[in-house]
């Protein structure tokens, strides 16, 4: 079983990693696997996902079985709908784990009001100077995303989470 958590920005995905990381043995006897982060220290598996975005499937795939003998792995990283925003690279990753994992997708999303709230405050925090609506660095528009990964690995094999504020 492989858990592919795509958690959008500002969705508590940060603190959902370093939890993973914090109980990394924990989760090891529950029978988890984590793959190797590549020299992260956050608990993200940004570098995975950069390796499937600049090498292929193929290495990716060769990445989370490396020292795999659990029954179920996670990887977690927001970069994930960089790859998987184009359909076909959605489809190829799909066709790739599909014969080793049951795959299971979980994108986090957000409310687009409070989104961008969150947003103006982040980039208000940094010093950014202008209006909001020029700061488009964030993915409102979640619909083409959640219709690759369905096309990729079928509507039942994605979950879809809202971020709740409260």
């Amino acid at each position: 079983r492989l858990i592919l958590h795509i958690g959008l920005n500002k969705t508590g995905t940060s603190t959902i990693q370093h939890s993973l990381l914090m109980n990394d043995a924990r989760l090891g006897e529950a029978g988890f696997h984590l793959p190797d982060r590549l020299g992260r220290k956050d608990g993200a598996h940004h570098f995975v996902v950069t390796m499937l975005r600049d090498i292929g499937p193929e290495a990716f795939l060769e990445q989370i079985r490396k020292d795999n003998a659990s029954p179920a792995t996670i990887v977690s990283a927001e970069n994930f709908l960089e790859v998987l925003r184009e359909p076909a690279k959605a489809k190829a990753l799909g066709e790739a784990l599909m014969p080793y994992f049951e795959t299971e997708i979980v994108l986090f999303l957000r409310r687009q009001d409070y989104l961008k709230e969150s947003v103006f405050a982040q980039v208000a925090k940094g010093g950014f100077r202008g209006t909001i609506h020029r700061h488009n660095r964030f993915i409102y528009d979640f619909e083409p995303y959640v219709v690759n990964l369905e096309l990729a690995f079928g509507r039942s094999n994605i979950k879809l989470v809202i971020y709740r504020d409260d």
